[in-house]
């Protein structure tokens, strides 16, 4: 079963690192098969607020 740490954390306080949580899940009878570490790129994201919204003057089921 593959358990994201985020939603790990969300129900059991951890103060160790992903490889100590591993180590202590080993000990305790867990097998923890793989450890993937994903990073993103998100160099080229960019976001936006968009603050106001208007209909398109003459198309009116488009908005701007």
């Amino acid at each position: 079963m593959k358990v994201p740490w985020k939603w790990l954390n969300e129900y059991v306080d951890l103060d160790w690192t992903v490889e100590e949580t591993c180590e202590r899940l080993t000990l305790l009878g867990v097998k923890v098969e793989n450890l993937t570490l994903e990073k993103l790129d998100l160099s080229g994201v960019v976001s936006a607020l968009v603050e106001d919204v208007s209909p398109h003057p003459s198309r009116p089921h488009l908005k701007v």
